[in-house]
């Protein structure tokens, strides 16, 4: 059996910011001081994204955070199939994403306040304050990932 590589703390932790602390499989928590913890809850490992048998890296690129069980029943398979699997078509998001994910909702929902403002015809005081409020409802909109796609079942 190949000896198992050993990760920074840096390393580590920016493996886990990647999906901001999910299992990049089945979307459930990881508890950061359980890596390696096997049976502990919220236990995790690093997985290869596209398996070392497959020709992938250890770049951090490849590098994804999966809950040590999610990880073995992967084995050499691809994330895409072991996600799906799971019922999901992407890993989850990370911090910063979710953050650019929320802006752009509230410029979306601030447009969309603008223009129901110009439909009724809104003084422009009345239009600033809808497209506020707009953009208010479309920043705290939860724009998750973690929603359930139709899986295929076999």
């Amino acid at each position: 059996m190949a000896t198992r590589r050993r990760y920074t703390d840096k390393e580590l932790h920016d493996i886990y910011d990647k999906t901001d602390g999910c299992c990049h499989i089945c979307h459930k928590k990881l508890a950061f001081r359980n890596y390696g913890a096997f049976g502990e809850k919220g236990a995790w490992e690093v997985d290869h994204s596209r398996s070392l048998k497959r020709n992938g890296s250890s770049t951090l690129q490849n590098l994804l955070p999966a809950h040590i069980s999610c990880n073995r029943s992967k084995q050499a398979g691809s994330s895409k199939a072991a996600r799906a699997k799971a019922g999901y078509g992407r890993s989850p998001y990370s911090p910063r994403e979710k953050a650019q994910k929320r802006n752009e909702a509230a410029f979306l929902g601030g447009a969309v306040g603008s223009a129901a403002a110009a439909l009724l015809g809104l003084t422009p005081a009345g239009a600033i304050g809808t497209a506020l409020i707009g953009g208010v409802i479309g920043r705290h909109i939860k724009r998750n990932p973690k929603v359930k796609r139709n899986a295929r079942r076999r």
